[in-house]
């Protein structure tokens, strides 16, 4: 039997994960509600709770507690994953993805979990806590939380389809109930395969998927007139020749400035070094650097170390995407005032540095999606 409790009307939120937690210290399973539909879980450390998971239809998902955590059960994954995790979750994504070598942290748990983990097909699936009593669960919870998609929320006895296990555990078990979670899980898979990724989703997921592919990178100067617009032009540049020659993923290139006022125009100079080169610089137009812009971007590269102090004491959480353009080989200097001279010299500095960043982009960069197919899908 399996007794409910509503999340939003409990009198104090406490008491369902203490008794949620205990439930699963004690083998039993707990149903839970994320974002995206509900789960049955077991504590990771219990494998007996987890193998009789094992025996309903719907695959096992693994709930870790960070994108770093989930990183550590795929230590042989490309270096694009983790920046993927970041701007996938929360959201309905899981991935799945087979473990690599003995370092992942899946053969930390005991055997019969991460043996019920890893069937049928020797690959784990990873999905986000996307809802405040998973989070807290996993806070006082020793080990990971594993689920199993329920297909139909409305369903909220062991009568759910699915869910009725002949090794199910026999006693009483814990069901948190939130009335905005969807009755009918909303999951889609995207599977990592040796030559890119392959989604499993209805169209409209599909491009929803498509746009987190896309990496973001922000070029930062002072007034965004001469510096961070040439070096938006030389980057996209770089990057076309780069996806010619190695088909990598897409990249969506911007620049701002610290102290730039909006619509300017970018310098007469900087249009004339870049319309040398074959680039246009006709169309630009200025930016202040904003929240939004700073948070979206999975990198910042900045001219100066006076540009990335800048940054930082407004956004010091933002440190590890921040950059120098020369990734510490100097500084690249205004051109502001200077003659046309000046302004190539900057522009063939600012290519010679960035010629770092294509390279480290295409690794970090995801490829592009390989064509669904149904098989294994979650929700089925």
């Amino acid at each position: 039997m399996v007794h409910s409790f509503d999340w939003e009307t409990a009198e104090d939120q406490r008491d369902l994960v203490h008794l949620a937690v205990q439930a699963l210290v004690e083998g039993r399973w707990v149903r839970l509600p994320s974002r995206d539909g509900y789960l049955m879980a077991a504590s990771g450390l219990r494998s007996d709770a987890v193998t009789a998971l094992a025996t309903v239809p719907s695959s096992l998902v693994i709930l870790p507690r960070s994108v770093q955590e989930a990183s550590d059960y795929l230590p042989d994954a490309p270096p694009w994953l983790t920046p993927l995790l970041h701007r996938a979750w929360p959201g309905p994504w899981l991935f799945s993805a087979q473990p690599g070598h003995q370092d992942s942290l899946v053969y930390q748990l005991p055997q019969a979990t991460h043996q019920a983990l890893l069937q049928p097909h020797h690959r784990l699936i990873l999905g986000y806590p996307n809802h405040p009593s998973i989070e807290r669960i996993l806070s006082l919870l020793s080990g990971p939380l594993i689920g199993s998609v329920i297909r139909d929320g409305s369903k909220l006895g062991w009568d759910n389809p699915g869910m009725d296990s002949p090794d199910r555990p026999a006693s009483d078990t814990i069901g948190i109930v939130d009335t905005h979670v969807p009755q009918v899980a909303r999951f889609s898979t995207a599977f990592l395969e040796a030559g890119g990724i392959r989604l499993e989703a209805d169209c409209r997921q599909q491009e929803q998927f498509r746009e987190l592919l896309g990496m973001r990178v922000l070029l930062v100067c002072t007034g965004n007139t001469c510096r961070s617009p040439m070096a938006s032009c030389l980057l996209r540049k770089g990057w076309e020749e780069q996806c010619t020659v190695h088909g990598s993923g897409s990249l969506e290139i911007a620049s701002a400035g610290l102290a730039a006022a909006p619509g300017e125009p970018a310098s007469a100079q900087a249009i004339q070094a870049m319309e040398e080169l074959g680039l246009d610089l006709q169309s630009h137009r200025s930016q202040p650097v904003t929240a939004s812009l700073v948070e979206s971007a999975d990198l910042i590269l900045v001219m100066t170390e006076g540009h990335r102090n800048a940054l930082l004491n407004r956004w010091p959480h933002l440190a590890d995407k921040i950059d120098l353009l020369s990734h510490g080989q100097g500084e690249v200097s205004d051109p502001f005032g200077g003659s046309l001279a000046t302004y190539q010299q900057c522009a063939r500095q600012m290519q010679h540095y960035l010629t770092y960043w294509i390279e480290q982009l295409g690794r970090l960069c995801p490829p592009s999606l390989d064509p669904p197919n149904d098989a294994g899908n979650l929700n089925q």
